[in-house]
């Protein structure tokens, strides 16, 4: 195997363009070859009722291209024998072009991985960042089938209540430009979020994370470094628990780290 073609046919949130490059990255170092990814992003919900048709497929509302967040996320994670391409259409798709996820179902720690070290998480400030669905432009109890509503469990009032015991909160959504996300993120002592959104920037930063889920396996699997939580929890009202918590996601991303290590290792032996 000389080189390796990635192709990735997705919509542009932040998971969709984390989780190719970390996963592009791990199979250059696995097999020891170049590798190339291409995005064929979609913008549009194609064959769903028209209300999805006349918006955006965002969450909410980006405040910024998501070309400038892909090459952003791309050029603070090393690169080394990657290269990296954007395009806004499923056209063009064809062989050598190897699927997402395809080579290496087996592998638990195919997409993961941290940006460059001075961009990771350094913590040291008191606030705790707080990323939610309430400021979402479209619901999810509005999407069909409820395809989404598993990603957030918890009500409005279940997240009020979180956020008020919390006297130092800081928000995220897509409306935040990237760059000043990441500040918040690397500084912050803990993110409790759903599963999505600004969740996979600060497992991109190594954040120590508590993630609400309805399907706490499949968030398990992507997110190894989080706590998860399928219900509201009490405890996380508690300082001391948000602190005991930030020494869980400390501990939990040097493990997934080695972890990534020793199966990168493996392959390229």
């Amino acid at each position: 195997m000389n080189s390796i073609n990635v192709a990735y046919r997705r919509f542009p949130g932040y998971g969709d363009i984390i989780s190719p490059i970390l996963y592009t990255h791990f199979i250059s170092r696995y097999f020891n070859v170049p590798a190339h990814l291409k995005f064929f992003y979609q913008k549009k919900l194609s064959g769903d009722p028209a209300f999805f048709e006349e918006r955006e497929m965002y969450e909410h509302p980006d405040s910024e291209d998501v070309r400038m967040r892909t090459d952003y996320v791309f050029n603070n994670t090393d690169k080394s024998n990657l290269t990296c391409d954007v395009s806004y259409s499923h056209e063009g798709l064809s062989e050598p072009y190897h699927k997402k996820h395809s080579m290496l179902e087996d592998v638990k720690w195919h997409n993961y991985g941290l940006a460059r070290e001075d961009l990771r998480w350094v913590g040291g400030e008191e606030y705790v960042v707080f990323v939610t669905t309430k400021n979402n432009q479209v619901p999810f109890d509005k999407y069909p089938n409820n395809s989404k509503m598993w990603k957030d469990p918890l009500s409005n009032d279940e997240w009020d209540k979180l956020e008020s015991f919390h006297h130092k909160i800081k928000y995220i959504d897509y409306t935040t430009p990237i760059e000043e996300a990441v500040e918040i993120l690397r500084k912050c002592r803990l993110v409790i979020s759903y599963h999505g959104s600004a969740a996979w920037l600060a497992r991109w930063l190594g954040c120590p994370q508590v993630i609400f889920s309805g399907n706490p396996k499949l968030t398990e699997w992507s997110f190894p470094n989080a706590i998860i939580r399928s219900k509201f929890d009490e405890q996380l009202c508690v300082t001391s628990y948000a602190l005991h918590c930030q020494k869980v996601g400390i501990e939990r991303t040097q493990q997934c780290i080695g972890q990534m290590e020793r199966q990168i290792k493996h392959g390229a032996a």
